[in-house]
């Protein structure tokens, strides 16, 4: 992203929503952008009223943009997803110490849940996978909802900070290659009951 762009968008920021802070995070941060990316930004501002997202095109580029208020930096954990991000304004000082905090606290990693509460997720895991066998409408949309809620489960029985579905499979394939393959068969469009089935008993072995 060229400094011309970047000057472009902060301006357009500025005169929108008198922004006093701008950092931008996600795939033009990491480099694993696409011609179809978002530019990802959350922005802090003073003023009241301001609408929370904005999604106009900037530049031929779409953004996905969270406005807040300042004292919205104090929810530290409400931000663990901008973790790395790149400072584009800062004109409070607050970025650089706001950015410091977030990296601490995903260091820190997430408060580990009781065995109980553990326990919990996994007879709804065993629950659910028990119901997707109906071979009914209904059984085929707790199947579906097994899937996408299996992986947020599994990051919070393994106390690893779940930072949505692209960055935690990323850190599976970087870190967990043989749990990433299990992710990868039961999300693929040929996938066989013994696909979900070896997922659930890896994850019922926690």
């Amino acid at each position: 992203m060229d400094s011309q762009f970047i000057e472009e968008i902060r301006n357009y920021l500025i005169q929108e929503y008198k922004c006093h802070s701008i950092i931008l995070y996600g795939s033009y941060v990491n480099g694993d952008y696409t011609e179809e990316s978002d530019i990802d930004i959350v922005c802090f501002t003073d003023e009241e009223n301001m609408k929370s997202n904005d999604t106009s095109i900037v530049g031929n580029k779409q953004l996905d943009a969270w406005i807040y208020k300042t004292e919205k930096m104090e929810d530290i954990e409400g931000f663990l997803r901008i973790r790395g991000g790149k400072v584009l304004l800062d004109k409070k000082g607050l970025c650089k110490g706001f950015l410091h905090k977030i990296n601490e606290l995903f260091q820190q990693g997430p408060k580990q849940l009781t065995l109980e509460e553990k326990h919990f997720l996994q007879s709804w895991i065993q629950k659910m996978h028990r119901r997707a066998q109906k071979g009914d409408v209904e059984g085929n949309y707790r199947y579906h909802w097994l899937l996408v809620d299996s992986l947020s489960i599994y990051f919070s029985l393994k106390d690893i900070w779940y930072l949505g579905p692209k960055q935690s499979l990323k850190w599976l394939y970087e870190n967990e290659r043989e749990v990433y393959v299990l992710f990868d068969r039961v999300l693929g469009p040929n996938a066989e009951t013994e696909n979900i089935n070896q997922l659930v008993e890896h994850i019922m072995n926690i």
